[in-house]
């Protein structure tokens, strides 16, 4: 489970109808307690593509742009070493890691220092995320681009069915004055 101070304990999972695990990849699955009694719904983020921003708008790339590639990881993300092995996965050569923490807020100082230890390199490898921030800046046109990933939900069909469900019968009940 996500930690943080802003999340709900463990036992915060008694309440649940449905739990969505992350897998992480790598034989590392997220352990899930034998006293649940929810349906259990695995998920795994894949790369479907790169993104650049081209002057406020958002053009795609094949994720095998990377292949080959002399690259520099950027990331301000909880997990940057699963980043940087999505990076690999496509074959992409890893010259530089700029790993922050969550949620960093980019400066000017950052982009000069990423600016120049990435100066001989092909690329600049970022998430989605720290794209929207890293956009700001004058990175030569072509060089940072983002993993776009998508998630690949097992038995997604039955999770959908059980959550439309669910807000029906919500929906329902409160219409009658009930509480669900």
């Amino acid at each position: 489970l996500p930690a943080g101070p802003r999340r709900e304990p463990r036992a915060a999972l008694r309440r649940a109808h449905v739990v969505v695990a992350v897998d992480k990849g790598e034989s590392e699955v997220t352990p899930v307690p034998s006293w649940l009694a929810a349906p259990v719904f695995r998920v795994r983020f894949r790369t479907v593509a790169l993104v650049e921003s081209e002057r406020g708008r958002w053009r795609t790339h094949p994720p095998g742009l990377l292949a080959g590639r002399r690259v520099a990881t950027v990331c301000a993300i909880g997990n940057p070493e699963a980043f940087q092995r999505e990076v690999l996965a496509w074959e992409a050569e890893i010259h530089e890691i700029v790993a922050l923490d969550d949620h960093h807020d980019y400066t000017v100082e950052d982009w000069r220092v990423i600016a120049n230890r990435t100066r001989l390199l092909d690329l600049v490898v970022t998430t989605e995320k720290d794209l929207v921030k890293l956009e700001q800046f004058p990175f030569e046109r072509g060089k940072l681009l983002a993993l776009r990933i998508a998630p690949e939900v097992e038995r997604g069909e039955e999770l959908l069915d059980i959550v439309c469900e669910r807000v029906a019968r919500s929906s329902k009940e409160g219409e009658d004055g009930r509480k669900s």
